[in-house]
């Protein structure tokens, strides 16, 4: 199908925004983030009931013990049943389990999955009541008390006020009955804790700790597994001694919300809430305030969470301060920004039955929602929003015409809903993208349950072998029937004529005879169940959400015999379920986004049928060889010519004129009353409890999508179409045409709005005020125009970060970036080269700019390096992890980050040369006299594959196959290793790996294995201190199969690992280096028999930062490269009775990465601050005596650090480097 555009943009590209791979779980993270500093947060408000708010934490360290068994009887451990699962998450095989989980699971649970009361022996192995000074934070929620542990095989313990027997109160003060005597005798049994601040030390003992007892607390995401809550019904008494405070403010906190009803809570808590807008989150100085703090609430990133804040807009941003954590007069919360510019639609959304949403779409990453406190406030922020946007393509080719105006849709607005009608019946988009639209555009939301997107079940055929929708047999009536309109009932597709209720005549027969009997109550329906509700579409993506599940079923996933385990099983009581009318979601229609839902990737412990079958993947129909097969072909079938032809009869039920009143009656397709409710009928209702209930009613049995049309909708090339008529009135839909808000676009505050909001926070702008004008005072001229003032924003958490354009005053102008390193380029003063004989480091060297003719002593044969940017693009929401360059067949770029995401992206074949290559980037120029520009036009890279973990992604490794296939493998923080098919596009195997995030990956092939089959053997380090290695056989066509278990383990470091490398030598055996925290080092030998020695061992010390990167080079001798991140490089050479320090380079900044040509004995290192610099090294591992070339600013004017780098050698030039780098905005260079 040929895409056109419509005026000056492409309709399809606008609709983009609203595929469910940009919605994937998508995690921010504040710009320079130091993934091996900072460990996940396990704590989100998903852990606490539904509708409980967090509220603030502190950092404290926990004790806890049992209460003696006089004072209670003993506890039991209630667990719901988890069944069985593969926990090594093979992806081919779809059936497989742990036997070890097996043998636990016999022993402990019923087959069918019932709740189980759990052994005395089991509730000892329970460490919750017996902690001695563990460390972690203690979050305050509106219901409960949350202890996080540090340490991550500790589980998280909630303990509701409800359960408490003696609420919280500092040790020192009196009032506790007989409670107190034991918390007395339990703090004197306890070591004083010291700290060494002065505000802490000034602050007695018993001011720094409260105690609580409870007879119920919760445990949950042991070990950081997502898995149902463990509920234990004990006394027990916890203590908690606060780090860097007094409990002052918790115990004042603490008794202001205590015993307050839950309909009053919010009225408690909003005031406090009332906090102004911390000026130092600004980006900018000269950032103007459009409008006052507005209360509002952040509707995730993932469903059902929630954050209360406010919402203030500028004249170039929005900015969200969350309210958690600042009910102190002295301090806010970091706020998160998204630049006005980045906007490219945005729609009308509901809260609740409330028309007081808005969700907002951007140039990358997901989108925002924002639930503001009423309708007004909503619509004064949409009125500020951009109405045109700027073509800013990634980069500007000589030609193309730039700044090109492209309007801004509200997906709400009848203009959106016009354009997209007239573009399905043009043939311009697809049936998918047309559907994504019109759920946009009836209110519905990826962010929302209760408002999901709702897609039709297209095929009827789950059975067969082989599946033609071709074929005149799939079109073939069904005893003869026919829909209403005249379609037929096919043996392959479903009637979309009908809703799915009416699908099976004799279930429909009961429904309507239920009618009957209801005419005498009044508001009779024919379904008491809607087709799409929250429970509804977490039964679809229970594997991608499990932990919205547990937060809306008390801490447990539902029955193995109801989970979502069989695409026949679930079609099937569809049909024959009186209870089961729901109708399909978007994921079931895209490849891209849809395989995570049919596989159990995370290894949950789903559990097991009454039928002994383990609820693992789901089994899909037999004509579909694998979940990505099963998902091009539904795809296949909603792009057919019967889905085109029928599909206007399902919309006309879903959101025209069969949707409601006598129509509705008449095609069988009424529901419950409370499923039409909308904000005026909310308004209507007198009392509070009957406003909660009619909400909690809609919005946990579903609502029904506003009113698109008022007409039947019309066929595909149907030419005749009256708008006017067609497209329903506002009536109903999240739409306001006429508002009492005159409120211009782009219209300031008033002069004393603006005046009070400025007073607030003007200590602080005078502050940066006056850094700015230090700032402009410098005397180094060349550095003036890149520095910018503006406040410390270091809280400020950058959403979609792509501020920076390739222009004619950009560092990355592909026309003129022609940068001489030893010409007229920068580099470093002299560095310090020295040998380990000197323990004590000089001070790290400043970067100044050199003189032009200064030339390095190791390329002074050289004329000059000239580094030519290629292409830059903003790929990531998040800090890039790995990248990898692939110059064989194809031109590969592969990068995974911190969001989530893995991606693969192409160079045009038209911008590459014959030999199928990349153009150079770093090269020795053989254009002597001439612009090297000149010889190549600059390439622009395309997306290619994508893929989205729901954790943090933060190592890669590629390998491929005999057949020119390519595999990524990609460690994350959520413990799993995937491998993924560049070329195929789908997971193809993984494996639960280590007990905590996985932090470095190595794949090498040798030719012993210990099991005698495999073609690699992988090394997975972790920040559990642990390195194992694991069997990997990969085999033509993109084959993985990695081992359930390791065969070897290298346990001996202390701190955690940050990363690893590994070196096989034959016949000798596997050199593995692992670097962790404060500098520690280790090195092992893996012998060809099994065995294993301790080469090296280089302990913490005090001072040291951490080793964050390690390559090993072989040419003459076998030399380890190991950066550091006080910006130390250090060489060791190994020899078979262990490892020797050789040298030692300072380089001046935190090195992050680092690639090594041994061919050239050359490393690359990229830095901390956005540099990338080139060192010369000896072939025994000393460092040449010139100082480092050096390439500032490379990924973008503001300098990003560099996180990631990959290096490959131009085929047919002696010193030229092709060059891939990542960055902590997410931003990638070539």
């Amino acid at each position: 199908m040929t895409t056109t555009t419509t005026g000056s943009y492409n309709i399809k590209d606008i609709i983009q925004v609203l595929h469910p791979i940009r919605y994937a779980t998508f995690h921010n993270n504040s710009h320079g983030t130091d993934i091996h500093k900072k460990k996940p947060q396990r704590f989100s408000t998903l852990l606490l009931e539904h509708g409980e708010q967090e509220l603030q934490d502190w950092s404290v360290i926990a004790s806890s013990r049992k209460r003696s068994s006089s004072s209670s009887s003993r506890g039991t451990k209630q667990r719901r049943e988890d069944g069985a699962t593969n926990v090594s998450l093979s992806l081919s095989s779809r059936n497989s389990s742990s036997s070890r989980w097996r043998e636990d699971s016999e022993k402990s649970i019923n087959k069918g999955g019932s709740y189980v009361k759990m052994t005395t022996n089991a509730q000892e192995r329970d460490q919750s009541d017996k902690m001695k000074r563990i460390k972690g934070r203690l979050y305050l929620c509106s219901k409960s008390i949350v202890f996080e542990p540090e340490d991550m095989s500790r589980g998280i313990i909630r303990v509701p006020f409800e359960k408490m027997t003696v609420p919280p109160s500092s040790t020192g003060s009196a009032g506790l009955d007989d409670a107190s005597s034991s918390s007395s005798s339990f703090l004197k049994n306890e070591d004083s804790i010291t700290t060494t601040t002065t505000a802490t030390t000034a602050t007695s003992h018993s001011e720094r700790c409260i105690t609580l007892e409870t007879k119920r607390y919760i445990v949950m995401k042991k070990n950081n597994k997502i898995a149902p809550y463990e509920t234990y019904d004990k006394l027990s008494l916890f203590k908690f001694t606060f780090q860097h405070s007094s409990t002052q403010s918790f115990v004042q906190l603490f008794e202001k919300i205590y015993n307050v009803p839950t309909g009053q809570l919010q009225n408690v808590i909003e005031p406090m809430c009332d906090q102004p807008f911390d000026a130092s989150n600004f980006r900018h100085l000269n950032e103007t305030p459009m409008t006052v703090n507005l209360r509002a609430f952040l509707l995730g990133p993932f469903p059902l969470v929630k954050k209360a804040g406010c919402v203030i807009v500028t004249d170039q941003r929005l900015y969200f301060q969350p309210f958690s954590g600042v009910y102190s007069e002295m301090m806010a919360s970091r706020a998160l920004s998204w630049c006005l510019e980045d906007v490219v639609s945005f729609a009308r959304r509901y809260h609740g039955l409330k028309d007081e949403a808005l969700e907002i779409f951007f140039n990358l990453g997901p989108s925002v929602l924002l639930a503001f406190e009423g309708c007004r406030n909503r619509e004064e922020v949409l009125r500020l929003l951009p109405s045109v946007r700027r073509n800013n393509d990634d980069v500007v080719v000589e030609g193309e015409e730039e700044g090109m105006s492209i309007p801004v849709f509200c997906h709400t607005d009848r203009s959106f809903l016009s354009l997209v009608v007239d573009a399905w019946i043009n043939g311009q988009i697809d049936n998918f993208d047309y559907l994504l639209a019109l759920n946009s555009a009836a209110g519905r939301s990826l962010f929302d349950l209760s408002r999901y997107p709702v897609f039709p079940w297209v095929l009827s055929d789950y059975e067969s072998a082989k599946l033609d929708i071709s074929s005149t047999n799939a079109f073939e009536t069904m005893a003869g029937k026919q829909g209403k309109d005249g379609s037929l009932m096919t043996k392959v597709f479903r009637d979309l004529t009908k809703p799915i209720g009416a699908l099976n005549e004799e279930r429909l027969e009961s429904f309507k005879a239920r009618w009957n009997n209801m005419q005498d109550m009044g508001d009779a329906f024919l379904y008491g169940t809607h087709y799409s509700a929250p429970g509804y579409c977490l039964y679809y993506l229970v594997r991608t959400m499990p932990e919205q599940m547990l937060c809306l079923q008390n801490g447990k996933y539902d029955a193995p015999d109801r989970l979502f385990h069989s695409i026949e099983q679930c079609y099937s009581s569809l049909l024959i379920n009186p209870a089961d009318i729901k109708e399909s979601i978007p994921q079931f229609y895209d490849p891209k986004s849809g395989v995570d839902i049919l596989l159990n990737l995370r290894g949950l412990q789903l559990g097991v049928t009454q039928n002994g079958i383990v609820i693992d993947d789901v089994k899909l129909p037999n004509w579909a060889k694998s979940p990505k097969d099963f998902l091009k072909k539904n795809r296949k079938a909603l792009e057919s010519d019967y889905c085109a032809k029928y599909l206007p009869s399902w919309i006309d039920l879903i959101f025209g004129v069969k949707a409601r009143g006598e129509m509705a009656f008449n095609y069988d397709n009424l529901f419950h009353p409370n499923s039409y409710l909308c904000p005026k009928d909310l308004d209507q209702m007198v009392t509070d409890t009957e406003k909660m209930q009619a909400e909690l009613h809609a919005t946990e049995f579903g609502i029904c999508p506003d009113v698109l049309f008022s007409d039947f909708h019309p066929r595909k090339n149907d030419r005749r179409i009256d708008h006017s008529a067609l497209i329903a009135p506002d009536d109903g839909r999240s739409f306001i045409q006429n508002s009492d808000l005159n409120v211009d676009k782009r219209k300031s505050l008033s002069s004393v709005e603006a005046s009070q909001l400025l007073k607030s926070i003007q200590p602080k702008l005078n502050v940066a005020a006056r850094n700015e004008n230090v700032m402009q005072e410098s005397p180094d001229d060349d550095n003036k125009d890149n520095k910018t003032a503006m406040p410390n924003n270091s809280d400020i958490i950058e959403i979609n970060p792509n501020d920076f354009s390739i222009g004619n005053d950009s560092a990355l102008d592909t026309s003129t970036s022609n940068i001489l390193l030893s010409g007229s380029g920068v580099s470093t003063k002299r560095t310090d080269t020295k040998t380990y004989d000197d323990e004590n480091d000089s001070p790290l060297p400043s970067i100044t700019p050199s003189k032009s003719d200064e030339v390095n002593n190791r390329f002074e044969k050289v004329d000059g390096w000239t580094f030519k940017a290629i292409a830059c693009k903003q790929i990531h929401g998040g800090e890039v992890s790995g990248c990898h360059l692939l110059n064989g067949e194809c031109a590969y770029i592969t990068t995974t980050s911190l969001d989530g995401g893995l991606m693969v992206h192409t160079l045009p074949t038209s911008g590459i040369n014959e030999r199928r290559t990349f153009s150079s980037t770093a090269v020795k120029s053989r254009y002597q006299g001439r612009n090297p520009s000149e010889t190549s036009m600059p390439l622009q890279f395309h997306t290619f594959r994508s893929h989205q973990s729901s954790d943090p992604l933060s190592c890669l490794a590629i390998i491929n196959d005999e057949n020119r296939g390519y595999i990524a493998f990609a460690g994350g923080h959520d413990d799993v290793i995937l491998a993924y098919g560049i070329k195929s596009a789908c997971g193809l195997a993984s494996v639960f790996s280590h007990r905590d995030a996985v932090s470095g990956l190595v794949l090498i092939e040798v030719p012993f294995v210990s099991d005698g089959e495999s073609t690699h053997i992988m090394l997975s380090s972790s920040w559990d201190a642990t390195v194992k290695l694991w069997n990997v056989t990969v085999s033509d066509g993109e084959t993985v199969r990695i081992a359930k278990e390791p065969f070897a383990e290298l346990y001996e470091a202390e701190t955690p690992i940050h990363c690893v490398d590994a070196l096989y030598i034959p016949e000798v055996g596997i050199i593995v280096a692992a670097g962790g925290a404060g500098g520690s080092l280790m090195v092992w030998l893996w012998n060809v028999d099994g065995g294993k020695t301790v080469l090296f061992q280089q302990d913490t010390r005090p001072g040291h930062e951490s080793c964050c990167c390690l390559k090993w080079s072989n040419n003459a001798e076998i030399i380890l490269y190991a950066g550091y991140q006080d910006g130390r490089i250090s060489s060791f050479s190994f020899k078979y009775d262990g490892m020797y320090p050789v040298g030692k380079l300072n380089l001046g900044f935190p090195a992050n990465c680092l690639e090594i040509l041994p061919s050239c004995q050359l490393i690359f290192t990229g830095c901390a601050d956005g540099s990338l610099r080139i060192v010369a090294t000896t072939s025994n591992g000393h460092f040449d005596d010139g100082q480092p070339l050096v390439w500032n600013s490379v990924n973008g004017p503001s300098s990003p650090g560099i996180t990631s780098l990959s290096v490959i050698p131009e085929k047919d030039q002696e010193m030229g480097f092709t060059l891939a780098t990542g960055a902590t905005d997410g931003s990638f260079f070539l």
